[in-house]
């Protein structure tokens, strides 16, 4: 028995083309309804992944956005002093020091407290490390 599979649904396309290091905006990309299944991986369904960030290389117009060729700011800069932030019910503590790695939005980075002790955590927006105990 033989079988055809499509799965139809909506994806992110270029409007415009786009060159390499181009902020990407709202207006520059579209949705475009299409088969799925005929698609490489990693294409963005939502227009919020991409909103704010660059493009690695130059894309065409009409060009299905991947997010392999998307770059994100770091957050975080090596060498930046930064906040270090642990919460959980009821309390909240945080302490300062230096980044020992860069990284964007949600990736994790490890930092130096003024104390020396080394301390992993998430990066999070305006210079913020995020630690889970």
């Amino acid at each position: 028995m033989q079988a055809t599979v499509r799965v139809v649904g909506e994806y992110v396309s270029t409007r415009v083309p786009l060159a390499q290091g181009q902020t990407i905006s709202a207006s520059d990309l579209t949705k475009v309804s299409g088969d799925l299944t005929s698609l490489p991986s990693g294409i963005v369904m939502d227009a919020a992944q991409a909103v704010g960030r660059t493009i690695a290389a130059s894309v065409p117009a009409g060009v299905p956005l991947r997010t392999d060729a998307l770059r994100s700011f770091p957050v975080v800069q090596q060498g930046q002093t930064i906040r270090l932030v642990s919460s959980g019910p009821g309390f909240q503590v945080s302490a300062e020091g230096r980044a020992l790695t860069s990284g964007v939005d949600g990736q994790m980075v490890q930092a130096r407290t003024a104390s020396g002790q080394l301390i992993s955590g998430v990066a999070k927006a305006g210079g913020v490390i995020e630690v889970a105990y």
